[in-house]
């Protein structure tokens, strides 16, 4: 279940050339990805579709003018030179909360068709998430045994990429800024892939109640809904520690950008605007 809340939220949320790609073909785009995970029955297909689409409207409706405006507030920051520490805070929860809206509106559908589901789609389900997991520790043992030198030339290419993608062309001075901020976050992969495993597992125990629990389906809204409980207290500390990273860094990235620069970013956020507002007509 949490994977179709992620897959909807990076659907419904998606900026850029494919948005509106992605958005128009939802449904196919959604089934094409739950079938690595459950092969549904032509009736849940029937009953995840009218739930899709109410959802769409739902979000059409009241979601799609909440990005608009928020979309409006950055871009007036950026243009004013007010984006300080505390508007970028602002902007990072305001983006939190777009996420945990979704999530909550979607998860009761959710969990009233987890009801649909049968012994043996619940056990390929969990089986086909534990070969994702142990396909995703193989990826990070690979990279961690990567040489210091091959892992700081990775992240700069990319880093300058993603700043580049957004600023246009980058100066001297931002590459040595960026050069010089490898190693300023702390690896949090070790700590995500454990928080997965644990989430995963406490999820299968309590499917495999799900005939005599009564409380099956309050307690899996719960989890859809609050799986932030399953994070180690030091996956916490280190994430909100890079929050505040990433906080400074982008900051300061702004600082030395050019007034052509912020020019280009502005109009790339204005064009995930103008996808949004098309997509509401």
């Amino acid at each position: 279940m949490k994977k179709i809340v992620l897959l909807l939220v990076t659907i419904f949320t998606l900026a850029g050339c494919s948005t509106k790609f992605a958005y128009n073909n939802i449904d196919w785009l959604v089934y094409w990805y739950i079938d690595d995970y459950i092969e549904l029955t032509s009736e849940q297909e029937s009953v995840f579709d009218e739930k899709l689409q109410k959802w769409l409207i739902w979000h059409k409706r009241e979601e799609f003018p909440q990005y608009i405006n928020h979309l409006d507030e950055l871009i007036s920051d950026i243009q004013q030179n007010s984006l300080t520490a505390q508007r970028m805070g602002y902007h990072q929860q305001k983006a939190r909360e777009h996420w945990t809206r979704l999530r909550a509106h979607v998860a009761p559908d959710l969990v009233e068709m987890s009801e649909l589901l049968t012994d043996d789609q619940v056990v390929y389900l969990f089986a086909a998430l534990e070969e994702d997991n142990k396909e995703e520790a193989e990826e990070y043992l690979e990279r961690v045994s990567y040489s210091e030198e091959k892992k700081e030339k990775r992240w700069l290419k990319r880093s300058q990429d993603s700043a580049s993608d957004w600023l246009g062309r980058l100066n001297q001075e931002q590459k040595n800024y960026i050069a010089d901020s490898f190693g300023t976050f702390e690896p949090t992969r070790e700590h995500w892939i454990a928080y997965k495993e644990d989430y995963q597992a406490s999820l299968r125990t309590l499917f495999a109640t799900r005939h005599t629990n009564e409380n099956f389906k309050d307690d899996l809204l719960v989890m859809i809904t609050q799986p932030e409980k399953y994070r180690s207290e030091a996956f916490n500390q280190a994430s909100e520690r890079n929050t505040k990273k990433s906080k400074q860094y982008l900051l300061d990235l702004m600082q030395v950008a050019t007034e052509k620069q912020k020019r280009t970013l502005v109009k790339n956020i204005e064009k995930y605007k103008d996808d949004i507002v098309d997509l509401s007509q």
